[in-house]
């Protein structure tokens, strides 16, 4: 990866998910990070300060304080994350498959890992293992943006054909599946779906990116009992907590709302609104609803 690429601040703000006003405060309290300016004075950011960012972003996730971990080296910074910095021979098998860039082969791999696993152990181990891989490998500058999205595209097309390959008598509760405006990332709904579906869960799935206002709209229309929200590690947790903050108050009592995904803070959520911290954790959550 070239060290000596520049991004602007809307690029960084994209790619980290820290926002325009963080950076500057950051810049100014830490010293970190130190952007460039180009002939417009307009911040640019190198491609090691976005690394680190990328870093910074996801120890803040896991409860980290921004003022200890500026001072950190992206060595200090990746052991905190029990990142270990290795060759991609030494990678998971997946991230080696998608190196080659033969889709044939990307796809065979992941079917037959469906086909012997079955769907639930297939989307429970192997998806959110590989997930968690491609994801460091990625923040390692070891795999590309356009390899990331081969992967999830191939495994979207995959759960979508086992979804609609289903046929079950449905069983309350009738569950919406969404995300949050700027959160793009749709795989982690996805993956929900498919187990839902796999316990006789009708789901309506409205993709990415619903505003507030019509996903309320949406879970009155369709008379849903659950709001399945999904939240990749890169989405602003103040963003998040307030988005909740007005579903909560928006929908009717009635109405669970369920937020999964490596977003989603450690601290405690709006009341009202259930964290679902690991897929194994879905049968369990959906029982217990059926039970109450």
């Amino acid at each position: 990866m070239e060290k000596n690429t520049y991004f602007n601040i809307a690029a960084v703000e994209r790619d980290t998910g820290v926002g325009k006003d963080t950076l500057r405060v950051w810049e100014r309290r830490y010293g970190f990070p130190t952007p460039i300016r180009d002939v417009h004075g307009e911040r640019l950011y190198s491609q090691m300060e976005l690394e680190k960012l990328r870093l910074v972003q996801r120890l803040m996730n896991q409860g980290h304080r921004p003022g200890k971990l500026m001072a950190l080296d992206m060595s200090a910074l990746s052991l905190m994350l029990n990142v270990q910095d290795v060759s991609i021979e030494n990678d998971a098998e997946i991230i080696a498959i998608l190196k080659k860039h033969h889709t044939a082969d990307l796809h065979r791999y992941l079917n037959n890992l469906l086909i012997e696993q079955g769907l639930a152990r297939f989307v429970t181990e192997s998806l959110a293992n590989m997930n968690t891989q491609i994801g460091d490998a990625w923040m390692r500058g070891r795999l590309a943006i356009f390899e990331e999205h081969a992967y999830s595209e191939q495994v979207i097309s995959l759960l979508r054909s086992a979804i609609s390959q289903m046929g079950f008598e449905v069983v309350a509760p009738s569950v919406l599946l969404t995300t949050l405006p700027g959160e793009e990332h749709t795989l982690g709904g996805l993956m929900c779906e498919a187990l839902l579906a796999l316990n006789q869960v009708s789901c309506v799935n409205l993709g990415a990116q619903t505003p507030v206002v019509e996903i309320n709209a949406a879970v009155r229309a369709h008379q849903a009992d659950i709001l399945c929200l999904s939240c990749s590690a890169a989405y602003p947790k103040n963003q998040l907590l307030q988005s909740l903050t007005e579903l909560r108050n928006l929908l009717p009592e009635s109405v669970h709302i369920w937020v999964g995904g490596q977003g989603v803070p450690r601290t405690k959520l709006p009341v009202g609104i259930k964290a679902i911290r690991a897929f194994t954790e879905l049968a369990i959550t959906l029982e217990a609803w059926r039970d109450k």
